[in-house]
């Protein structure tokens, strides 16, 4: 699944994040800078089961992609503080 956010605000810190595999993507793993966080918000979807009504998503600027892709907080892996 490729997700995205309903709200974001931006990463000024410098942090670097690994990430699993991302399904629906077919590349593979991510690595690379935090750009921002996000959010979404589906108020339709509570009481539904096996579906998450809100979540976190990190956007990750990896070189090996095109464009930057949103992660699920819960398919981070490593997370690096940058100087």
């Amino acid at each position: 699944m490729i997700h995205h956010a309903d709200y974001a605000i931006p990463v000024t810190q410098r942090i670097e994040v690994d990430t699993s595999a991302q399904p629906g993507d077919g590349h593979g793993p991510l690595s690379g800078r935090l750009i921002a966080l996000g959010w979404w918000v589906d108020s339709d979807a509570v009481g539904v089961p096996d579906h998450e009504p809100m979540g976190t998503l990190y956007l990750v600027a990896d070189e090996r992609r095109a464009r930057p892709m949103w992660v699920r907080q819960t398919d981070l892996t490593a997370v690096r503080m940058i100087d």
